[in-house]
């Protein structure tokens, strides 16, 4: 018998179907690679539960990778609501990279349109 061993893709993807958040923020908190920190901190923002949230806008105090912080931003422009617009508005403020501010503009957009859930 063979047993094959998943993909990272394929990880993140059964923790989302899951709705692991646990797993997912170990991941885009912990992992060594940047380019598996960003694909789980894209992935949070699918997740939908309010540790994501957090987990999101901490990545802009705590990782200085751009393909991550334009990844979080993806994930916060799916799950932020108004109550984080200060925090997004704080972001794009300070952020240098271009096409991650663009990113962190989308959410901030996004998030002015959703009322909060917690």
């Amino acid at each position: 018998m063979f047993f094959f061993k998943k993909t990272v893709e394929e990880k993140i993807e059964k923790w989302v179907e899951d709705r692991n958040a646990g797993k997912l923020i170990k991941m885009a908190t912990r992992d060594n690679n940047h380019v598996n920190r960003a694909k789980a901190y894209d992935a949070l923002g699918r997740v939908r539960i309010k540790e994501c949230l957090e987990t999101l806008l901490d990545c802009f105090k705590l990782d200085e990778t751009d393909i991550v912080r334009h990844a979080a931003a993806r994930g916060l422009a799916q799950l932020a609501t108004r109550k984080e617009f200060d925090a997004i508005q704080h972001f794009i403020d300070d952020e240098q990279n271009p096409k991650v501010k663009e990113a962190l503009k989308v959410a901030l957009l996004e998030a002015k349109e959703r009322t909060p859930r917690w």
